[in-house]
């Protein structure tokens, strides 16, 4: 068992370096990489570029911690169409970076519209058939709580 840090409370404050810094004091040896603005934000395109990623990787190996997953929060299950189109997309670039970064898991939210909770039910079927095959492809277990249904 991997005892993860969510270091969320840094976030607004503290930089990406400065965060792992602060976690590897705190003592522990695990991140779950929850939303940033500068990396993975909720409902957005991720903002991270291949240069970050290989900052973020040799920030974690010199302070001695690993991510233990990463905490993307998209509207995939949205009873909107465009809005789920745009989460699907926003998740297959957010699997390809959490494979970039060697992190074996995703957790997520099964978040929808709880006044349509069934419409928000099929529409979280339809982004899983079109994502299943990018986390096959990238060999990330997804995890994920479900939330507002």
């Amino acid at each position: 068992m991997k005892l993860a840090y969510d270091p969320s409370m840094f976030r607004d404050n503290t930089s990406f370096h400065d965060m792992i810094e602060k976690t590897a004091r705190l003592g522990y040896h695990y991140i779950e990489l929850s939303p940033r603005q500068d990396f993975i934000w909720f409902y957005q395109y991720p903002k991270v570029n291949s240069g970050m990623i290989k900052n973020v990787k040799r920030w974690l190996s010199d302070a001695g911690v690993e991510l233990s997953s990463v905490l993307p929060v998209q509207q995939w299950s949205s009873p909107d169409e465009q809005e789920r189109q745009a989460a699907v997309r926003n998740m297959k670039r957010t699997i390809e970076i959490t494979s970039e970064l060697g992190v074996d898991t995703l957790n997520t939210e099964f978040s929808g519209d709880k006044a349509n909770p069934v419409a928000s039910e099929g529409q979280w079927y339809k982004s899983m058939a079109e994502l299943i095959p990018e986390f096959e492809r990238n060999h990330i277990k997804l995890e994920w709580i479900e939330v507002n249904i």
